[in-house]
């Protein structure tokens, strides 16, 4: 039989129509189509953990990323957790533990997971060193248990020591080199107490007080740029010794010395906290993100001087001392990170330089005495009560 145009076209469309109704829009078999499920897509993320070795009581970051997810959730009790798209919380496990992120969406769902290794110390390990005045090279840096038992010096020639994250490795400030950083590899003991490595920081004229970032890969600290000496700043480098910056984070405008105090990372990395001394003398605590961008001032206290900020383990809080003009009296104080007034609180009189420990549980400080001969350090808890003394005498304590 002859078919004419119009019967190809009638036929054409019945098989079109019989082929809607037995295919999916994926191409599957189905009686009614793809219906919603078209163009639906399957929940992708990302999700790791900063640090991810830790020490007993420290805290790492788990840190997430998401599409076409429109819940998410994170397991061993962390629980839903926003936003969805991505963001960051802070964990402190005290045993080796795997994360898993579960994300959910209307395509299905899927699953990440991020391990964390946890290093038991026993005893919290806190480090000071004891400087030898008329010897800079012997400078000791010591480690002793928070209880006060165990001190043990572990380094010479070094001082202003201070951990990373992990508690495995410390920097500290070369006594003798004009501009240098060494960091060692310990175990807590002397004999377990190796150099990995030095930093030299030239150009930078007497760097002092480094300190780690939380992932371990950066180190803010004071110094002077031969360039414009006589105005310290606030400078980074990468803790292989690359990446140094000749350009400060912040540079005090008022010279004269020493300008500028010990400056501590957030625990999430986002700032940093340090003082700043005004031209009239006058020190307060500031923040600033951590590229140096968006300063403010924390602490207002005509009449004293506030400085040694150190943030608490959530963040929320700085603690830091405050002291009449001429140190007659220091005090160790805290507040609002966001330095509302009207949240200051008097934890210790007698007292400066106060960190809080990793758990969030204690405060080690520096005992103030009358005639400023010896600086006994103690730990007490986070609210300043029931002090204990465990070093006779000692300088810049941290956890």
């Amino acid at each position: 039989m002859k078919l004419n145009h119009i019967s190809l076209v009638v036929i054409a469309v019945v098989a079109l129509a019989l082929s809607l109704s037995t295919t999916g829009c994926g191409g599957g078999s189905t009686s009614s189509g793809c219906g919603s499920s078209c163009g639906v897509t399957t929940p992708t993320g990302t999700f790791s953990a900063s640090p991810t070795s830790i020490s007993d009581g420290s805290s790492t970051t788990l840190s997430w990323t998401s599409e076409n997810a429109t819940s998410a959730s994170i397991d061993n009790s962390v629980g839903s957790v926003t936003p969805v798209s991505g963001g960051s919380v802070k964990v402190s496990p005290t045993t080796t533990t795997t994360y898993t992120l579960t994300l959910t969406g209307s395509g299905g769902s899927a699953t990440y997971q991020a391990a964390v290794t946890v290093t038991s110390t026993g005893a919290a390990l806190i480090l000071y060193y004891v400087g030898a005045y008329n010897n800079s090279a012997a400078d000791a840096t010591y480690v002793v248990e928070s209880n006060g038992t165990n001190p043990t010096q572990i380094a010479s020639g070094v001082y202003d020591p201070m951990w990373f994250a992990d508690h495995q490795s410390l920097i500290a400030t070369d006594s003798i080199a004009a501009a240098e950083f060494h960091i060692f590899t310990t175990s807590g003991t002397a004999a377990g107490t190796k150099l990995q490595s030095s930093i030299s920081l030239d150009p930078i004229v007497n760097p002092g007080l480094p300190t780690p970032s939380p992932d371990g890969k950066t180190i803010v600290f004071v110094g002077f740029s031969s360039a414009t000496y006589g105005h310290q700043g606030i400078y980074t480098v990468k803790a292989d010794g690359t990446g140094l910056t000749t350009t400060p984070l912040y540079q005090n405008p008022n010279s004269g010395g020493v300008a500028l105090g010990q400056p501590r990372w957030s625990h999430d990395g986002k700032y940093i906290v340090h003082n700043r001394i005004d031209a009239s003398g006058h020190s307060e605590v500031w923040v600033m993100d951590a590229d140096g961008t968006n300063p403010r001032q924390v602490t207002n206290i005509p009449g004293t001087n506030n400085s040694d900020g150190a943030f608490s383990e959530d963040d929320g809080t700085i603690f830091f001392d405050e002291c009449t003009i001429g140190n007659t009296l220091c005090q160790i104080w805290k507040i609002s990170s966001a330095g509302t007034v009207s949240t200051e609180t008097l934890l210790v009189n007698n007292a400066g330089g106060p960190v809080p420990s990793p758990d969030g549980k204690s405060i080690v400080w520096l005992g103030v005495t009358t005639n400023h001969t010896t600086s006994p350090i103690f730990v007490s808890d986070v609210n300043g009560n029931n002090p204990q003394q465990i070093v006779a005498n000692g300088g810049d304590p941290s956890w």
